[in-house]
């Protein structure tokens, strides 16, 4: 079966962020989960049908969480995986390009202990 645009997208962030050397996961791991950690998470999908072509847009967001001491770590990782994701391009025989990419940390306590949070959506175009 052939991957779809999205996932070939999905991947390939997965796949960068591995290449970073950043432990990641698509899926939220458990409480006592080393810090830092990163999940490739939400992915909002927009398709237009162009005549027999599907274009779309995939909105992907990375999250990333460290101890509330590591902030000069997350803000590295956070800075280090933006520049990775606008250079994706071409992968697997699929064109896509990145539009944008935002990033945001903010406090988080979750989990009842201070965490920091790193954010980053990314916006693809195939």
């Amino acid at each position: 079966m052939e991957k779809s645009p999205q996932q070939i997208i999905y991947d390939a962030v997965f796949k960068a962020s591995q290449n970073a050397g950043y432990r990641t996961f698509d899926f939220l791991p458990a409480e006592d989960e080393a810090y830092p950690f990163v999940f490739i998470g939400e992915q909002l999908d927009d398709d237009l049908i162009y005549k027999s072509v599907v274009l779309g847009e995939v909105r992907q967001t990375v999250h990333i969480y460290h101890n509330y001491r590591g902030r000069g770590e997350l803000t590295g990782m956070v800075h280090e995986l933006r520049k990775r994701l606008w250079v994706l391009g071409k992968t697997e025989g699929q064109p896509f390009k990145t539009k944008a990419v935002h990033g945001q940390v903010i406090p988080d306590n979750s989990t009842g202990a201070p965490l920091l949070h790193g954010i980053i959506e990314a916006v693809f175009r195939f």
